[in-house]
């Protein structure tokens, strides 16, 4: 059996650490890793409190592919129990997916308005559903 050379060695780590590196910086960079607590407060900062509805779906459509809906009833904060209902509207938009071991975590924003149709609060869903 052959032996490595020290400097087959070194350029294999040397490959190696690159490509680990390169993978890290790919997922920091992407937003959807980030917890959804901070997620929310991005979206408030681009979105803040009493927004209009108009207003939110312009700055959707401006930073991400507009695969939302809108609803006319608030929506359903599934993270708390009981559940409660947030809004008289609300608009639902997937921000999209990223690997989680062999699986896809998925990420939603709910954005909820009151009768006036003015933004009173947001929350992201994200879900990694299992086989």
């Amino acid at each position: 059996m052959k032996k490595f050379s020290n400097k087959k060695k070194v350029l294999l780590f040397s490959c190696i650490l690159t490509t680990v590196t390169i993978i890290i910086i790919i997922f920091l960079l992407n937003p959807l890793w980030q917890p959804a607590p901070l997620i929310r407060a991005n979206m408030l900062n681009l979105t803040p409190k009493d927004t209009s509805m108009e207003e939110v779906i312009r700055v959707i459509k401006e930073n991400w592919e507009w695969e939302g809906y809108i609803a006319y009833v608030g929506y359903l904060r599934q993270d708390v129990t009981p559940r409660v209902r947030i809004g008289e509207k609300s608009i639902k938009v997937f921000q999209g997916k990223y690997p989680f071991v062999i699986f896809y975590t998925y990420v939603t924003v709910y954005y909820g308005f009151d009768e006036n149709d003015k933004l009173i609060d947001i929350w992201v869903w994200k879900d990694t559903p299992v086989l």
